[in-house]
C-alpha cells in the first residue's frame, strides 16, 4: 500500500494503531488522536472489535480469527497468520500501541515485520504496582516490559507523572517523552457555544468518568451532600458506567442528593453538558492497590469549555489543572475541603466566571488537539528516520526480543 500515486509522489505513510481490542467507548481519544496528526494515514489493528467508539470503517482491519487461546497464543509469538498478512499488505511505517500490556503482545510481530514501534502508556499500565499486574496480559506485560523498552524506539507518557514513573521502572530516560494527548477545542469550548457564567445553571455539578475507585466519585457524593447545607439547590450530574455504579446508586438515594445518572454519552454530548454545568468535580484519587490518575483528560476538556474545575491534587492532575487558574486543587481525600471547594466556586460567579476564562485560554493553549497531533507526527518521523538508520547499520539484527526467552508460550494474552 506504499507505491505511489500514480504522478510519482509517494503516499503519506500508513501508520498501524494497534489496540488489541478496538475500541471501547471511553477509548475514543486513540482514534481522535490519531486522526488529527497531518501527513499521515491512520490504520486501526486489532483482534477483536467493540461496538465502542466510533472508527473508520474502510480502516479497520481486525483478523478474522476467533479470539481462542491458541489464537492468542500465535499472536503473542509473532506467529499470527492472519494478522501477519495483514500486515504485509498493509505495509505499515511505524506501529503505535497503546497501553504497555497491549505493547508486550505486539512486540515479536513487530520485530518480525522489521516495523518501528511506538508505545503510548496511559495510566494503569505503569501506576498499578506489579502485585497487581495478575491477569495473563499483565503477567506478560510484566516479563517482557524491558524488552518493550529495548526494542521501542519512542515511549510516551501522557503526564510528568507517569514519564517519571517509566524513568522508575528502567525506561531509558532518553526514549520517554510527556506527550499530553490533545483536547478537540472545535468541540469543547468552539463548536458548541459555551454558556456565559450568568446563564449557566446556578449549581449544577457535572462528573464525566468511569465509575471506579480511582475515580472518587463516592467522595463527590459525600462532598456534594455537605456542600447542599450551604448550596441547597445543588445537583449533581454523574456520566459514566462501572464497577462502583450500584453502590453509588444507592449512597446518592440514602443521602438524599439529586443526581442524574447517565451510563453513556457521546462527545457531542458530554461538551453540551460542559457548555451548560457551572462546574466540573474531578475528585480521582489513589486506590487501595495504588493506581492513581495518570493525567485526567476530562479536566483539560472541561477548562477547554470555560468551566472551572474542582479536583484532588492526585497523579497527572496537577498537571490537567493549574491551582487557582483553571479551577481549585484539594488535598487527596479531603472530602471536606472538596465540599469547601464546591461551596466556594458555586457561591461565588464573579470568581467562577475568572476561572472559567482562564482556565479555557491556557487549556486551548496547552492541549490544543491539532498543536499536539502535528507534535506526535513530528515524533513518528523521527521514530521512522532513528529506525531506518540502526538498520542500515547494524542489518537485521534487533534488541529485545521477547521470543528468544520462550515466555511467550505460556503466557497468552487475555
Amino acid at each position: 500500500m506504499n507505491g505511489n500515486d500514480g504522478n510519482g509522489n509517494a503516499p503519506p505513510p500508513v501508520i498501524g494503531i494497534f489496540r488489541s481490542t478496538l475500541l471501547s467507548s471511553t477509548e475514543g481519544f486513540i482514534s481522535r488522536q490519531a486522526e488529527a496528526v497531518p501527513g499521515v494515514v491512520p490504520y486501526y489493528l486489532g483482534l477483536t472489535r467493540l461496538a465502542g467508539a466510533p472508527l473508520p470503517a474502510d480502516r479497520v482491519l481486525v483478523t478474522r480469527w476467533r479470539p481462542t487461546p491458541l489464537r492468542k497464543l500465535a499472536f503473542a509469538i509473532g506467529r499470527d497468520p492472519a494478522f501477519n498478512k495483514l500486515l504485509r499488505h498493509l505495509q505499515p511505517a511505524l506501529l503505535h500501541a497503546h497501553f504497555g500490556p497491549d505493547a508486550a503482545m505486539l512486540l515479536p510481530t513487530a520485530r518480525r515485520a522489521r516495523v518501528p514501534l511506538v508505545v503510548s502508556f496511559h495510566g494503569y499500565d505503569v501506576m498499578l504496582p506489579d502485585g497487581f499486574h495478575r491477569s495473563p496480559a499483565g503477567r506478560l506485560w510484566l516479563r517482557r516490559r524491558a524488552a518493550v523498552f529495548a526494542q521501542a524506539e519512542l515511549l510516551i507518557a501522557v503526564s510528568e507523572a507517569v514519564r517519571a514513573r517509566l524513568i522508575e521502572l528502567g525506561a531509558p530516560p532518553e526514549k520517554v517523552v510527556c506527550h499530553y494527548i490533545g483536547v478537540d477545542t472545535s468541540v469543547f469550548g468552539g463548536g458548541l457555544d459555551s454558556e456565559p457564567d450568568d446563564k449557566r445553571d446556578p449549581a449544577h455539578v457535572l462528573f464525566v468518568g468511569r465509575l471506579a475507585e480511582v475515580k472518587g466519585v463516592g467522595d463527590l457524593l459525600e462532598a456534594a451532600a455537605i456542600a447542599r447545607s450551604t448550596t441547597p439547590s445543588l445537583t449533581l450530574t454523574v456520566v459514566g458506567d462501572g464497577p462502583l455504579r450500584d453502590q453509588l446508586h444507592a449512597r446518592a438515594t440514602q443521602l438524599e442528593l439529586p443526581v442524574q445518572f447517565i451510563d453513556s454519552a457521546t462527545q457531542l454530548e458530554v461538551a453540551a453538558l460542559m457548555a451548560s454545568a457551572t462546574l466540573l468535580c474531578a475528585p480521582s484519587k489513589a486506590t487501595a492497590s495504588g493506581q492513581r490518575e495518570a493525567f485526567g483528560l476530562v479536566l483539560a476538556e472541561a477548562q477547554a469549555s470555560g468551566l472551572p474545575v474542582v479536583a484532588y491534587r492526585s497523579g497527572g492532575t496537577g498537571e490537567a489543572l493549574t491551582h487557582e487558574v483553571g479551577g481549585l486543587l484539594v488535598p487527596e481525600g479531603d472530602v471536606v475541603a472538596l465540599a469547601t471547594a464546591l461551596t466556594e466556586l458555586l457561591t461565588h460567579p464573579t470568581r467562577r466566571a475568572a476561572m472559567g476564562a482562564a482556565g479555557r485560554e491556557e487549556a486551548h493553549r496547552r492541549f490544543d488537539l491539532a498543536t499536539q497531533s502535528e507534535q506526535l507526527g513530528e515524533m513518528y518521523r523521527a521514530a521512522i528516520a532513528r529506525h531506518a538508520t540502526r538498520h542500515a547499520t547494524t542489518g537485521d539484527a534487533t534488541v529485545g526480543d521477547a521470543t528468544a526467552t520462550g515466555d511467550a508460550a505460556t503466557e497468552p494474552s487475555a
